[in-house]
């Protein structure tokens, strides 16, 4: 898909839908899949997970990967002030414990939840894991906050009639600078940005007041350039220098711009 999103399938319910590419992390073959439930701990020790019942107290639970048994699980049950540890085993792609078979290990915690583990008890509250560590929040923002920008910008693109690098030369220095265009025909506008990824723009031109011409390439000694002189008053002009990488693609922004500039007479 474009614009940053993907099309995906939960394979715990096999819904599918749009998610944005930037919220995905890619798992490598070393990372429990189970890993995407807040009361699964990977990586605690049996020592810590029985601290950690400890604190929350009775009825608490957690689950780990079994130390005895690799590929399967310990549900671990804090319970009349001990800890109860429940084998679940996993055969295929399914889960056993207690003589029943469950599609998940969601599908154990949920029974459990309602129904009697042992006589006159159910799980209580699960020991969530630690919170993200500060980068991992900010990287979070950052994440939505280019969610947002992407559904700003994926609004606009219905306007945008063409976008690409141009050669820029500077007023200043008279160097040409290589830079990012986006033309929107609705607002009347050529943007230029230091390169894709940035989204406040450098510098735009105001078409609805511009005059566009070619350029013969003995005036800088280079092929396929074009001038936009913009005169937004009779007496204040600003003329502004582009160039294409080549014969095709100076026609593409001569064609895509002449419609939106002031007509020559």
């Amino acid at each position: 898909m474009r614009d940053g999103w993907l099309w995906c399938t939960l394979h715990r319910t096999q819904e599918s839908g749009l998610v944005f590419r930037e919220l995905l992390q890619e798992l490598d073959d070393s990372i429990d899949p189970n890993e995407i439930y807040p009361w699964f701990h990977g990586n605690i020790s049996k020592e810590d997970a029985v601290q950690e019942l400890a604190k929350m107290g009775p009825g608490s639970f957690l689950v780990r990967p079994s130390d005895n048994s690799p590929g399967n699980f310990s549900l671990f049950f804090h319970i009349n002030n001990t800890i109860q540890r429940f084998r679940i085993e996993r055969k295929g792609n399914r889960f056993c414990m207690g003589g029943r078979t469950f599609d998940s290990l969601e599908a154990v915690i949920s029974r459990y939840k309602v129904e009697q583990i042992v006589e006159g008890h159910v799980l209580g509250d699960p020991v969530l894991k630690a919170p993200p560590k500060a980068h991992e929040a900010d990287k979070s923002h950052d994440v939505y906050a280019t969610l947002r920008e992407s559904r700003e910008t994926a609004k606009k693109n219905k306007a945008i009639r063409m976008i690409g690098y141009l050669h820029k030369r500077s007023m200043g220095n008279k160097k040409w600078k290589n830079l990012y265009f986006v033309l929107n025909a609705k607002d009347l506008h050529l943007y230029f940005y230091d390169n894709p990824r940035r989204t406040k723009p450098k510098g735009l031109m105001d078409l609805s007041y511009s005059y566009l011409y070619t350029v013969h390439e003995s005036l800088f000694e280079r092929p396929n350039c074009f001038q936009l002189v913009e005169r937004a008053l009779p007496c204040l002009s600003t003329v502004y220098y582009l160039c294409a990488s080549s014969p095709d693609q100076v026609q593409e922004w001569l064609s895509a711009l002449k419609p939106l500039c002031i007509p020559q007479a």
